[in-house]
């Protein structure tokens, strides 16, 4: 494999950002190439664990050389972001390394990622999301036409969500952290049925919603709990 060649092609749009990931895991020779690039002086931040006046471990972000791992490894693991938001600010971190690595070179520069992430923001509603309905997301945007408009695309992709997720007369979780919408044991979207705020023994004083699925085919149910 090109290494660079390869970055540069994901930089470029050519190469699918999940694709990248993936081959980016599977070949560590990538991760060395990238840091032998990175210009002197450039730093990162690392979160640790330290001891404070008290004894007690809390986080703390502290500068470091840039690593590129440690920036991966941060931007993957931020769930304050769906899969297109990870996406974009990985696209984003590799081609201003590239940029600052190669100042003289025409490096071109992919818009596609954001564009996408910014049709998401329009097309997409807020409670709808989760790793395990991130595919079937990414197969409904993609089925919309991209020769309508904007506007046009993200009611026809509302449209086929709702129909997807079952969705009816707006019932819908309201999420207490970031969506976890499940799927049934077919792949398909599980159903919304109702959510309740509990505060039981198992978790001491902590208030916890649980939020109730049924899978559409089976019947079976589920419970998806998130704490305040």
């Amino acid at each position: 494999m090109d290494i660079k060649q390869f970055v540069f092609d994901f930089v470029a749009g050519v190469v699918h950002p999940k694709v990248f990931i993936e081959t980016l895991e599977q070949c560590p020779e990538i991760y060395d190439w990238l840091q032998s690039i990175v210009p002197e002086g450039l730093t990162c931040y690392e979160n640790r664990m330290v001891l404070d006046r008290f004894g007690e471990e809390e986080p703390v972000s502290i500068e470091i050389p840039y690593d590129i791992k440690v920036v991966m490894i941060d931007l993957l693991n931020d769930l304050s972001n769906d899969r297109w938001g990870t996406y974009l600010n990985i696209h984003s971190e590799i081609s201003e390394l590239l940029e600052a690595a190669f100042p003289n070179e025409d490096i071109e520069v992919s818009e596609e990622i954001e564009e996408t992430f910014n049709f998401i923001l329009t097309a997409i509603p807020e409670y709808i999301g989760g790793k395990e309905v991130a595919s079937i997301i990414d197969d409904i945007i993609d089925s919309v036409p991209q020769h309508l408009s904007q506007t046009a695309r993200a009611k026809l992709c509302k449209e086929k969500l709702r129909e997807q997720f079952h969705i009816e007369q707006g019932k819908y979780p309201k999420w207490i952290q970031h969506p976890e919408w499940p799927v049934g044991e077919d792949g398909v979207p599980m159903k919304f049925i109702s959510q309740k705020a509990k505060k039981g023994k198992a978790y001491q004083t902590m208030l916890h919603t649980e939020f109730l699925f049924e899978d559409v085919k089976t019947g079976e149910q589920r419970i998806i709990e998130q704490f305040t």
